[in-house]
Parts: C-alpha cells; structure tokens; sequence
C-alpha cells in the first residue's frame, strides 16, 4: 500500500516530533496562500508562540546585504511591525553559518555587540536556517525568551525548531519563485505598455509630419514628398528596430543608430559617398529620435541641393563633458546662409523645433558648401538616458 506524504514525515521521526507534526500539518495547509499573503508565517510563529510559550518568534528571509527582514515577528504572541536587521554580531549569523543556534541562558553576554537583543530584554535564544535543496540558507526561524530555560525546555526548543526549519524552507523557496515570476511578468507588462505609449507617440508624429508638408502648399514634386516622408519615417522604424535587438530597451548606441541612418537615406540617391565620426554613446529613445530626425532632414537636404556627379557629405558627433556637438557638412548645394536661416521648408523647419525641443543652437556656416553645426550645451546622456 502506498503512504501519503503526510503519513512517511510521520513515520520519520520520533513519538513526540510525530505528535507536533501531527498538529502542524493542518495547521500549514490552511495557511499555504498567495505569495503576498503572511498567513503561513503568521501560523508558523503562533505555532511556536503556543507551544513553546515564548515570548519572541521571528521568521525572516536573508536578504542581499546580508541582513534579515523578518515575514512575522511576534511579542506575547500577538503581530508586531516587521524589522531588517544586520546579521552582523548577532546570533541569526551563526545560525545562517552553522544552520542552528541554541543558548539555553546569557545570550545578552554572548553577543554584547547585538543592540536588539539588549532592546528586547532577551536570555535565551534558538535559531534554525530555513535552507533550500541546494544548502543554501534562505532564512531562519528563531525563537527568542526573557527568561533562562531548563534542560527539557531547551530541548523542545530544538526538537521544534528542527521541525519547522525543513517544513519553511520550501515554501521560502517555492515564494521566492512566484515573487520573481510575478516580478517579471509585471515588467513585461510595464515594457508592453511602453511600447504601446511609444507606437501611439511615433504614430501621431507621423501624422503631424505628413499634415504640415500638406499644409505648406510647395511646389514639390509627389515624388520628392513621399521620398522626404519615407525617410522621416525610416528614421523613426531605425530607432525601433535598434532597440528590439538589443537586450537594453533604455537605450541606443548613437554610432550605430546614427551610421544606418545615413546609409540608408544615402541609398535613394545615386553617386553619393559620406562619412561618419561618432563618438561612442548610449543615449534614450526620447533622446535620440529627435537627434535621428535632425540628422536626417540635414542629410537628406545635402543630398537634395547637391550640385554634380560626385555627392559627398560627414556626419560627426562628439559627447565630452564640455557639451555635445553634432555636426553635418556638405560639398557643393546651397551655400547663401541667408537664404537657408530664412528658409520656411518644412525640413529645415524640423531641425529648429527639434533643437528647441533638445535646448541646442543650430549655426549654419558657407564653407565651400554648407556647414550646419548643432551646440547642445551640455553632454547627452547624462540626465537624457
């Protein structure tokens, strides 16, 4: 015949441990809940309370930075505000090095330096480490008095302690899962909701943009305007597609970003050649779509005004401490800066609403084409990502 769990734990240990788990097991299983509920170590503690009559049982998780922070704490057997405690001088730290900690009386004597044995007025102590199945320990139980104890009660300290060490260790363990499960399903949903914020976000300036070029009434071509929308657009999918590859969805490395940018806006015109010196940075999304969108509409109006065969244009971008500069420069198109710092194209009417938006100052320099030099006055990045 086969033997229920509950019937082998019995069968495992003597008469009286027998006899106490015989009266823990119910107890438990009504307890055993949410991992957000306290109700199984509430239980737990008012298990010990009872029949130990102790005056203190703490039930704690080891945390980090090697501190404890207790699931239930209680005094004379009623609920108390939960603490953290440092592990360091007290004896919790043996029973996380050693797996247990028994001090029948003098237990004030034995660790002078533990403040809240002092505080709680506390003779004598027991301490086991609640331990997952790799030895780890996890937490502890402790059961804490005012008074000496006597050998016999010194020894239920231990036979219960020892009891209850291995019943909590699994549901430590089996919580610990479920928090960093529900933990991580609440960041999925933070990120999708992010996402969702981000696409509505892009959408509606998408819309904008395509409104304003409808708007101006130019006298451009159909072509030429779904060319320049289209690239507004790619700049926007780039930074998004940059982001899903990557493990960091905070942040995008501006060479990267920057450089496929341009090589894609450089592939709808012919001849054309460029280079890109970018420092290496990692910058926001927030960031960094208005910078991608500046570049662009700079690259693609170098491209446009072009005159020749031979096309050619840098893109350059420094971060240092002393305040970021992004700078765009091409041979030959136009180079009457009058005309371009009174041009209403809606490119060029971007790039200023965009450096406002980035608190910058764009120059704009004829130096055997045109020069336009973005300041931003401080360093990307640091308050950006």
């Amino acid at each position: 015949m086969l033997l229920s769990d509950e019937q082998q734990l019995l069968i495992s240990f003597a008469p009286e441990s027998r006899s106490d788990l015989e009266r823990l097991i119910p107890v438990l299983a009504e307890a055993i809940g949410p991992t957000s509920s306290t109700a199984f170590y509430d239980a737990v503690a008012a298990f010990l309370a009872s029949e130990l009559g102790v005056k203190y049982v703490l039930i704690g998780k080891r945390m980090p930075d090697d501190h404890v922070q207790t699931m239930t704490a209680l005094c004379d057997g009623e609920r108390v505000p939960d603490i953290r405690y440092a592990l360091e001088h007290t004896p919790c730290a043996e029973v996380m090095e050693d797996g247990a900690c028994f001090f029948a009386r003098n237990s004030q004597e034995l660790f002078p330096r533990d403040a809240l044995l002092v505080d709680m007025g506390v003779e004598s102590y027991g301490g086991i480490a609640a331990k997952a199945a790799t030895g780890e320990p996890l937490g502890l139980v402790a059961v804490l008095h005012d008074r000496p104890l006597s050998e016999p009660e010194h020894q239920r300290f231990v036979e219960l302690l020892t009891l209850l060490g291995d019943r909590i260790a699994p549901e430590l363990e089996r919580r610990s899962y479920v928090a960093a499960i529900e933990d991580a399903l609440a960041e999925k949903d933070t990120l999708l909701r992010e996402i969702h914020h981000r696409v509505k976000n892009n959408m509606a300036m998408a819309s904008s943009l395509i409104a304003l070029e409808a708007s101006l009434g130019t006298s451009k071509s159909a072509d030429e305007v779904l060319l320049e929308t289209r690239l507004r657009l790619s700049t926007m999918a780039l930074l998004h597609e940059h982001l899903y590859r990557t493990d960091n969805l905070s942040s995008v490395s501006v060479p990267d970003y920057l450089h496929g940018l341009v090589s894609h806006a450089a592939q709808s015109f012919p001849r054309c050649r460029f280079t890109c010196d970018l420092e290496p940075a990692e910058l926001s999304i927030d960031t960094l779509l208005p910078l991608g969108l500046i570049v662009n509409e700079l690259v693609t109006n170098a491209l446009k005004y072009s005159s020749g065969e031979d096309v050619r244009f840098e893109v350059y971008f420094s971060n240092g401490p002393e305040g970021s500069v992004l700078r765009v420069r091409d041979y030959g198109g136009l180079q009457d800066v009058a005309i371009v710092e009174r041009s209403a194209s809606l490119g060029l009417q971007l790039v200023r609403n965009l450096c406002r938006q980035l608190r910058a100052t764009p120059h704009f320099v004829a130096d055997g084409g045109l020069t336009v030099e973005i300041r931003f006055g401080r360093q990307l990045g640091q308050s950006d990502a």
